[in-house]
């Protein structure tokens, strides 16, 4: 079960950023970036050579066949594709003997709620299944907004 796409495996990612400085105390910036999904694995609890000691194993049991199926690492489709947009600004003026910087930063500005992660586990014990598996267990951070000051001097 070693071989296939590792968890943080993304098969595509884009990411563009930038700054432009509006007077020469105000910045305007932007971070944004796409990805495609991350692999989903379906693990077992069984081994076709016995109880493994290690943990959860890529074989999943069948009752009808009375077999071993072994699924590869990351073979059962991705999770949703993830695009985030980040904005921010900066304020600076002579202040205190100084300066002073005010700043704004605004995360998930599209309030974007992709789902990031995805239960995993396919079986509770050899042969019975987990109707929980492929539910979402884990969304993108909401937007948020942070502020924040400094003084230099």
């Amino acid at each position: 079960g070693a071989y296939g796409f590792l968890p943080n495996d993304r098969t595509h990612q884009i990411k563009v950023y930038g700054n432009y400085q509006i007077m020469e105390n105000l910045l305007l910036g932007f971070n944004s970036s796409i990805s495609s999904g991350r692999p989903i694995n379906s693990f077992g609890v069984g081994h076709p050579d016995g109880a493994p000691i290690y943990g959860d194993t890529f074989y999943l049991y069948s009752d009808i066949t009375e077999d071993y199926t072994h699924t590869t690492r990351g073979s059962r489709g991705r999770t949703s594709w993830v695009a985030r947009l980040d904005l921010n600004a900066v304020y600076s003026v002579d202040m205190f003997g100084g300066e002073l910087e005010l700043r704004a930063e605004m995360f998930n500005v599209l309030d974007a709620q992709a789902e990031t992660e995805v239960f995993e586990y396919a079986e509770l014990s050899e042969g019975v299944s987990d109707n929980r598996w492929g539910i979402s267990q884990q969304f993108q951070t909401p937007r948020s907004v942070r502020l924040g000051a400094s003084l230099r001097f």
